[in-house]
């Protein structure tokens, strides 16, 4: 009951902010205040560029999340949106971005990201209106002296800030779900990856000014950073949703598995559900081959957690003077399940023999 008038609260403050926003555009008119400078492209050498921008308004983004009072309230310290961007691109293992998926890949969707650019390029250097003629020339006089170019006005209290550790796409939608409580998730990645973008593709053709669908694991991270439990929450059910056994062992040994309990219990939960039998033996194999060579040793509570799932259906199923014999050290009467265990304790051997453990 708690929770729930805690979340009618946040809505109520939500849509205050809002109204309030929208009604003092009224008065200044320009709804957006702040300008989001965000990466939008994994580059090809390992580094992320193509800063776009992402517009707000910063009584809205105060009033939803806590993480904006320090960052706004005392100014804009990343300063005037005319201000020059650093040099890019920038190394992703600075920034965290190698597990997020809201990054496009170099080359994917070009054309969209330069036609957005040239769109707002045009829109931001439009020209006034056409010249008066010589009669009207004391009017256009008297009218200049009172007023402010568009360019100049719509500029003057637009400041930007950098952020640097999450994606433009997944952005985008917090701001969209700030204003709207809505969000539209994409595929998985390892859900196949011309499936996501055909999903992708129909739901741009389909709704051509709204943002891509963003990754529910990005979101996930995102929400969690800004403290937005309720949009924390649709994004954990909706990666939840779309795990399955083809992709269960890619989504597993990820690092945003391995560094999410959460994600990760669920992870483990979907797999003592549905695969713990001896199919999963030649796809846990791989994964612990990859581990074994140092290219994954992300992977390794991974393989603790499966290990301790294994050894706990291990026990559930035994009698009980087998399970009493088993905990004192002795192994002789007791028989693998399923042969759940066999092949993974000889890759684990093989893993230990290499000395990389993680």
């Amino acid at each position: 009951m708690a929770d729930r008038d805690c979340s009618s609260l946040k809505q109520s403050n939500m849509s205050w902010a809002l109204e309030s926003a929208l009604a003092e555009s009224v008065n200044h008119g320009s709804f957006a205040d702040v300008e989001l400078s965000l990466f939008s492209r994994r580059l090809a050498p390992g580094k992320v560029g193509h800063p776009r921008p992402v517009y707000a308004n910063s009584v809205v983004l105060k009033r939803t999340s806590p993480y904006f009072h320090g960052l706004l309230e005392g100014g804009f310290v990343e300063g005037d949106v005319n201000a020059g961007l650093p040099s890019f691109p920038i190394s992703t293992d600075e920034y965290g971005y190698e597990s997020d998926s809201d990054l496009e890949d170099d080359g994917i969707d070009e054309n969209d990201v330069e036609n957005e650019h040239e769109m707002a390029q045009r829109s931001r250097d439009s020209s006034p209106s056409p010249q008066l003629e010589d009669g009207n020339r004391k009017g256009k006089e008297i009218a200049r002296s009172h007023s402010i170019p568009a360019r100049e006005a719509s500029r003057r209290s637009l400041r930007r800030i950098m952020i640097k550790d999450s994606a433009f796409n997944t952005w985008q939608w917090v701001v969209v779900y700030m204003y709207t409580g809505q969000v539209v998730f994409a595929p998985l990645k390892s859900q196949g990856l011309d499936d996501r973008a055909s999903q992708r593709a129909q739901y741009r053709s389909n709704f051509p000014y709204h943002p891509l669908p963003c990754s529910p694991k990005s979101m996930y991270r995102l929400a969690d950073i800004l403290g937005l439990d309720a949009l924390k929450t649709r994004a954990f059910a909706d990666f939840k949703a779309k795990l399955s056994k083809a992709n269960i062992y890619t989504e597993l040994f990820t690092k945003f598995s391995s560094r999410n309990d959460a994600v990760l219990r669920a992870g483990i939960n979907f797999f003592e559900d549905y695969c713990m039998n001896t199919g999963a033996l030649p796809q846990l194999q791989r994964q612990l081959e990859i581990i074994a060579v140092g290219d994954s040793t992300h992977g390794v509570p991974v393989v603790i957690s499966l290990f301790k799932a294994c050894l706990g259906r291990k026990k559930r199923s035994l009698p009980a003077t087998a399970v009493s014999t088993w905990e004192y050290g002795s192994e002789e009467n007791v028989a693998p399940i399923d042969g759940s265990l066999d092949g993974i304790s000889s890759s684990a051997r093989a893993l230990k023999g290499t000395g990389k453990s993680g």
